[in-house]
């Protein structure tokens, strides 16, 4: 799976002595320190109005480069917090932060901002701050009256466009605009994977996605060529390579880990693993997808052509799945029979769910290990991923014969 997630590691010391015995462990642990952001120096008020002149610049920037039109009113909150309430985030280490509300005709564009401030150079450094220009959001009809209060107590507010004419010189660094990584590859059991890595902190935004070099017997670059063509039509987003700074990136991160569940003379399958979040969403959304290839001719199959005649019924009616993750929602404080026990309930819960969802004339709905279907999914806002042994399917003939 692709958006891997990160597990942490913990280092144990064994101390020993050759004839002393070891001491007595200490009845109050010594605490681990909390570690918080060193925050930019507090400005005075007095420094106010220079800022907000540096921040409007680097908006008109924004503005300029995507051929934004109109006038907007930019309305900016206090610039000294450390943590913001409303995002419930700290700003970047070294920074304040500070809200502003970007005001048109018939949009409305909320944001924090975040800055550095050098004294002696009377420089500035924005960071972890975006493109709000890009989104022209249009909030529901109450938007503007949940933000009247922070309009009526902005410390300072002014007009701006395209062509607004802003006196003041641009002493400000930015983050960085876009770079992508192409082709970097390492070796994952045994196979290539190819990683690209595109990053915008002007957006907010961060794509990182894997998939594997195909290498089939017999060594056949044409066969190799059409599967990849097709596996990076799927993982990789339209225009990825020749328009990657694009709105529809703005906020999002994104991870998709495209893993070679099986590859011989017979066939070609990936399952592919997404794990998605766009900044304001209540929670992350994740979703798999398959893809199987005859290996002889490149054509995509369906789960019919595995299947035949057999019914999504049939197949988990046969008791053989075992799903990869089951739910357990409200689990609580239970005993490990009682574990087990919701645990088979809810597994059996997300098969017989997973009849309604499964179409047999699908291409992404299964793949392939060597000697196991697997079938993914949605049962209602919940992916599902689960495996049988062919052998319990009566579908023998599909299982891996040479190594």
């Amino acid at each position: 799976m692709k958006r891997g997630l990160l597990a942490g590691l913990c280092l144990l010391a064994l101390l020993a002595g050759c004839h002393a015995a070891p001491p007595e462990p200490t009845s109050t642990p010594t605490p681990t320190p909390v570690v918080t952001p060193t925050p930019a120096p507090v400005l005075a008020p007095e420094q106010y109005e220079a800022l907000f002149q540096q921040e409007l610049l680097f908006l008109q920037q924004g503005l300029r480069q995507h051929d934004v039109q109109g006038e907007f009113t930019v309305y900016f909150g206090q610039p000294d917090a450390e943590f913001n309430e409303r995002y419930r985030v700290y700003v970047p280490d070294g920074t304040r932060g500070h809200e502003l509300l970007l005001c048109g005709d018939d949009c409305a564009f909320p944001e924090l901002l975040s800055y550095g401030y050098d004294e002696a150079e009377n420089w500035y450094t924005f960071r972890g701050i975006y493109e709000p220009a890009l989104v022209q959001y249009n909030g529901p009809a109450n938007f503007l009256e949940e933000w009247a209060n922070f309009q009526d107590d902005a410390i300072y507010h002014a007009q701006l466009s395209a062509d607004t004419d802003l006196s003041a010189p641009i002493r400000f660094d930015v983050p960085n605009g876009p770079s992508l990584t192409k082709d970097f590859t390492q070796r994952i059991d045994g196979h290539d994977y190819h990683q690209e890595i595109f990053v915008d902190e002007r957006l907010g935004c961060y794509i990182n996605i894997s998939y594997p070099s195909i290498m089939i017997p017999p060594d056949d670059r044409f066969i190799h060529a059409r599967i990849r063509d097709a596996i990076q039509t799927e993982v990789l987003p339209p225009n990825f390579h020749e328009e990657p700074h694009r709105p529809e990136y703005l906020f999002e991160t994104e991870t998709k880990d495209c893993a070679l569940t099986r590859e011989d003379e017979q066939l070609v399958s990936t399952r592919t693993y997404v794990w998605g979040y766009v900044r304001g969403s209540a929670h992350p959304g994740e979703y798999h997808f398959g893809m199987t290839f005859d290996a002889g001719t490149t054509r995509q199959l369906t789960l019919r052509d595995i299947i035949g005649d057999k019914s999504i019924d049939d197949l988990l009616d046969s008791g053989a799945f075992r799903c990869q993750q089951v739910w357990m929602d409200g689990s609580g404080d239970i005993t490990r029979e009682q574990y087990l026990e919701i645990r088979a309930r809810n597994e059996q819960s997300q098969i017989e769910g997973a009849k309604e969802y499964l179409d047999p004339d699908s291409t992404d709905n299964f793949y392939l290990t060597d000697d196991s279907l697997g079938l993914i999914g949605w049962v209602g806002s919940k992916s599902f991923c689960m495996e049988a042994p062919l052998s319990e399917l009566g579908l023998s003939q599909w299982a891996r014969t040479s190594s």
